[in-house]
């Protein structure tokens, strides 16, 4: 996922995307020998789309955490 930011590229972990393993199997040729555990959405990022908006408040991170050996 990295690689692909390095590319301009934007990236999803989607465990969902993998619900239906009988169509990737198919649609993707992957053996029933292995194991499909997590899809990965790629794509051009498009941040002015207003489903990327972020609609609830967060609490700082510094209120509810506690970093130890980090002086």
């Amino acid at each position: 996922m990295l690689i692909a930011v390095e590319y301009g590229l934007g990236t999803v972990a989607a465990a969902a995307s993998v619900r239906c393993p009988e169509v990737l199997r198919e649609k993707l040729e992957i053996p029933e020998s292995k194991v499909i555990v997590l899809g990965i959405l790629i794509g051009y990022a498009d941040p002015d789309n207003p489903q990327y908006e972020v609609y609830s408040s967060r609490v700082p991170t510094d209120e509810i955490t506690r970093w130890y050996g980090f002086d």
